[in-house]
């Protein structure tokens, strides 16, 4: 809607993305345009909390995708060839560069403030002294406000929440977002991957039918709360511009993560068969039917080597 300020929130599993999945250089792109607009960011010290807390897990996990690649098998009075000794010198240089990528991620480890990129933009952007950031030394009245307000959504088991969560840090996080965007008289933007804030479908998020009364009953019927799962997406709304290549490879990322759950839930779906659970085969049939259709869409189907499922048998055959 234009003329209506958009403030965005960034998701902690966004953060922690950037260690696992994204590319360098995408990375490096994304950080600046978060940087960029960081005066529309909403921070909360439960956020900061939960990237700190699991940032070193993330880079840990990074590390254990780096390992050397085998050596060449020998094959006997080939193994002098001219070929084989090239591959081996190839394997010796991969090794050596994996050797430095892992002194990196090491180093970020020990001295984040001046080895890993993120951390440091994460700090200027919620260590920042802005309205838009509830930090622990933020104004105590202010805190209980918010802090009350998120307990009584909490028992009242109202979203955002995961499934069994025996903490309000979502909760804590969505009253501060409504809070800032009462003060603005904004709409939200919401980057996240989780989905309690609604559910993921294909590649589109559907914000939670709750959660959108809520907002536009605190606010205005005028006012929405809009949900992604990609920058390309969501920072299209502050005039920033991702390039082909970096949404490409968001692009990318999505098709892999569609394709994981594929492999998933056909596990399920031939559990099921052999089970002669009809309704659990026509329903995982629908789903994985219908995330063919989403990559087919991206164009990434070859990508992915994602495949059409056989349709089922008739259990009760």
């Amino acid at each position: 809607m234009p003329g209506i300020e958009k403030l965005l929130f960034v998701d902690t599993n966004i953060w922690l993305d950037f260690y696992r999945t994204r590319k360098s250089d995408a990375a490096v792109e994304l950080l600046g345009h978060l940087e960029s607009i960081k005066d529309k960011i909403i921070g909360t010290h439960v956020l900061e909390m939960e990237y700190k807390k699991n940032r070193q897990s993330a880079i840990v996990d990074g590390l254990k995708e780096l390992q050397d690649p085998p050596r060449l098998a020998t094959h006997g009075i080939f193994s002098q060839a001219a070929p084989a000794r090239a591959i081996e010198k190839h394997l010796t240089e991969v090794r050596k560069k994996l050797k430095k990528l892992r002194a990196r991620l090491n180093n970020a480890l020990d001295d984040p403030s001046q080895h890993d990129p993120v951390f440091q933009s994460f700090q200027r952007i919620f260590r920042r002294n802005d309205g838009l950031v509830l930090r622990l030394d933020s104004d105590k009245k202010l805190k209980r406000v918010i802090r009350e307000k998120a307990t009584r959504r909490f028992f009242l088991g109202c979203p955002p929440r995961k499934v069994g969560d025996t903490s309000m840090g979502d909760a804590i996080n969505w009253e501060w977002m409504v809070r800032c965007a009462e003060e603005r008289q904004a709409e939200l933007v919401i980057l996240t991957r989780d989905q309690d804030f609604g559910p993921l479908i294909g590649n589109k998020m559907y914000l939670n039918d709750h959660l959108k009364q809520e907002f536009k009953e605190r606010l205005s019927r005028k006012r929405n709360v809009l949900l992604y799962s990609t920058f390309s997406h969501a920072l299209k709304h502050f005039a920033v511009k991702v390039s082909k290549a970096t949404a490409k490879s968001e692009a990318v990322e999505r098709a892999v993560s569609i394709a994981n759950d594929r492999e998933r839930v056909y596990e399920r779906f031939k559990e099921a068969t052999a089970h002669k659970r009809e309704s659990d085969v026509t329903t995982l049939w629908d789903w994985l039917d219908k995330e063919f259709e989403d990559l087919t869409e991206l164009g990434l189907e070859k990508m992915s080597d994602a495949q059409p499922a056989p349709r089922p048998p008739d259990p009760e055959k």
